[in-house]
């Protein structure tokens, strides 16, 4: 199955393979949920951003629901991240965190959005609008 890479990868046994794939089973419900209510807080920021010319109240508040959101959903794939890095042996388990910490953590992200006179910098286009 679709898990299949994490078995030879980390070179698991049938019981780390199961207790791990449990793991995902029980999780994959609850990052769904998480993904719906980060996709609707973008849609509600961005419809405000194009509603208003200036940064309202509800701006303000929706960012703030939006950035909550985002790191409930952090917390919770980290959460897992550790549930299922504890069944491994601990070099399998050190990679395995290092190997997902990409996308917790968005190293950067300061600099590749930062807005200057010249040019705006774009994450995905290498500064290009």
């Amino acid at each position: 199955g679709e898990m299949e890479w994490l078995r030879r990868e980390f070179a698991l046994t049938n019981a780390q393979f199961t207790k791990i794939k449990a793991l995902h089973e029980s999780y994959r419900p609850k990052c769904a949920l998480m993904c719906q209510r980060i996709t609707e807080a973008n849609v509600q920021v961005d419809s405000l951003i194009e509603k208003n010319q200036t940064v309202t109240p509800e701006i303000e508040n929706t960012l703030k629901r939006a950035s909550s959101v985002q790191g409930e959903c952090r917390q919770a794939m980290l959460a897992h991240i550790y549930a299922v890095s504890a069944q491994m042996d601990p070099e399998s388990s050190r990679r395995y965190r290092e190997m997902m910490r990409p996308r917790l953590v968005q190293v950067g992200l300061r600099s590749t959005m930062a807005i200057s006179p010249s040019r705006l910098s774009h994450p995905d286009t290498g500064g290009t609008p």
